[in-house]
This record gives C-alpha cells, structure tokens and sequence, in this order.
C-alpha cells in the first residue's frame, strides 16, 4: 500500500512520484505494480519509524489447549540509529501471553539438531523459571511430540522468527514453521559429547587449536 508523501524517485524506474510505502514511508514508487516488483527486495528493509506499534504473527503452544495458534503479537519499533536499518528493534510485549514475569529464550537455528541451517532463525519464548514457578505442562506440545519430546515444557511457550541470527528484526510467522519448531522439540535438552564438542572445537578454530579442551563434570 502506499500514501501521498513529497515527489521522490520510483525505485524502480526513477520517475517522479507523489506515493511512498505507507510501511516505512521511506521508499517511493510510480504505480502498485512497481511496488509489487521490488517488494522482494524492499521487504528486508521496509521497517516502520521508531516509535512505530506494529503487529507481527507468532505460534502460541498454549498450556492448557491441544493445538498450538497464531497469534498477533504487539511489538515496538526501535532505531538505534535513523535511516539505519541494521540497527532496528522488535520490542515485543510478551505479558499477554506469557505473564508479567523474567522471560527465557530458546533460539533455533538448525532444522533437527545439526540439519539444514535456517534462513530466518525462529526463538522460543518462555516463563524463565517454568520449571520451578508451577507453570502447568504444556499440553499443546505434549500432543505435537505424542507424549515424546525429552524436555518437560511447562507454561506457554511463543515462538518468532527473526530476520537474522543477529537480527533484531523480526517477520511473521506461520503455521509452516512448526514443523521445524517440533524438530527441535523432538531434540532438545541434547547432552553433547567430548567428542561432539571437539569436533566443533575444530571446527571454530582449526585442526592444530592449541590451549582448548573439554573439561567433563
């Protein structure tokens, strides 16, 4: 969509316009269709005023419900810096679905355990101190995981998807993101080997990595 704003340049064929994305008010274009043709460059960077209240698309595990939903989650933009998109922030308001209390975050970014990278990371939200604050079990993800997932998920858990890993943007999300969400249920807590790690240690810093080792408790 677009709104009446000072004559600019379409970004797309350079020619005059009065309208610019009513999103980050920012870019002008000539026509909707030339909007339409650099939306796909334009998304990653269309972000509202700092300030701005936006609404984004988060999966909801409810404690005590069988199906997880989406949900619009209320977020506030930030700008570090004006006219630099690197430096925005999502503020979400997680009290209404989470409660007024510390949050935790559980960030995936692999499908399974070590599979495919993902190109926009997803974060699990949840009650820091589930375990210990009577947060009932969560039954929405006991039926997802048939009773099998390793870790006991108490209190409802909110996962949302990042642009980035060090985004700190973020996009909607959609009910086809939960299959990876449920691989990673499916894993998680994994303890990894001496082995594992070392493998990753030479992984980070090289096969000849001097003055690191693992250190078994």
């Amino acid at each position: 969509m677009q709104e009446t704003s000072l004559t600019g340049q379409c970004a797309v064929c350079s020619a005059s316009s009065a309208r610019r994305c009513s999103k980050c008010r920012k870019v002008s274009y000539c026509s909707e269709e030339h909007q339409n043709i650099d939306w796909k460059s334009h998304k990653n960077h269309c972000h509202p005023p700092s300030g701005t209240i936006v609404n984004v698309s988060a999966i909801l595990f409810p404690a005590n419900e069988t199906q997880p939903r989406l949900v619009s989650v209320k977020c506030t933009v930030e700008r570090e810096i004006d006219d630099d998109d690197d430096t925005v922030i999502y503020h979400a308001d997680f009290e209404p679905f989470l409660g007024k209390t510390s949050i935790g975050r559980q960030l995936i970014t692999n499908i399974g355990y070590d599979g495919v990278e993902l190109e926009h990371p997803i974060s699990c939200y949840i009650r820091d101190n589930f375990l210990n604050d009577g947060s009932p079990l969560n039954q929405s993800i006991v039926k997802l995981m048939n009773g099998r997932a390793p870790h006991k998920w108490s209190g409802n858990v909110l996962a949302m998807k990042q642009v980035d890993l060090y985004s700190g943007k973020l996009l909607k999300a959609s009910m086809s993101d939960l299959p990876t969400i449920a691989e990673y249920f499916k894993w998680y807590p994994k303890e990894i080997s001496p082995e594992d790690m070392n493998e990753e240690i030479t992984r980070l810093f090289g096969k000849n990595a001097k003055g690191v080792k693992v250190v078994t408790l």
